[in-house]
């Protein structure tokens, strides 16, 4: 039988599930939303099988957006994620989040262009308490 694990988080939220199957071999892992496959060890290793950033067209389309309209955006790429916090809630909302996920995750840095440098991401998350937003 062949166990596949597919989600859009990230790998560092995934590993704690493979380690609790406790498979002797290695499983396939699909992760952020696709943008990513790897292998799998219950002891943690991972190897890349395939990556598919988001273009970096469409990062620049969703940060310009996400500024127009003051949203925190969260920005994938290896095992971190970036995001600069412009206002108080911005900072609280990568709290709230972090607690959700059960991984310390989040690199603040001053400028997106810290996180682009480091490459394209697997996956960006727009963030805001406004519904409306």
């Amino acid at each position: 039988v062949l166990i596949s694990l597919c989600t859009g988080r990230s790998t560092p939220a995934i590993l704690e599930h493979v380690s609790q199957l406790k498979l002797s071999c290695p499983i396939p892992v699909v992760a952020f939303n696709g943008a990513l496959g790897m292998s799998c060890t219950a002891d943690g290793q991972t190897v890349p099988l395939y990556t598919a950033p988001v273009p970096a067209e469409v990062v620049a389309a969703v940060l310009k957006l996400a500024d127009e309209n003051g949203l925190l955006v969260q920005y994938y790429v290896g095992d971190d994620i970036y995001v600069v916090c412009k206002t108080i809630a911005h900072r609280e909302l990568t709290y709230r989040y972090a607690g959700l996920i059960g991984v310390k995750a989040h690199v603040y840095v001053e400028s997106y262009d810290e996180a682009i440098a480091r490459g394209m991401p697997y996956k960006l998350l727009l963030m805001s308490d406004d519904v409306d937003a």
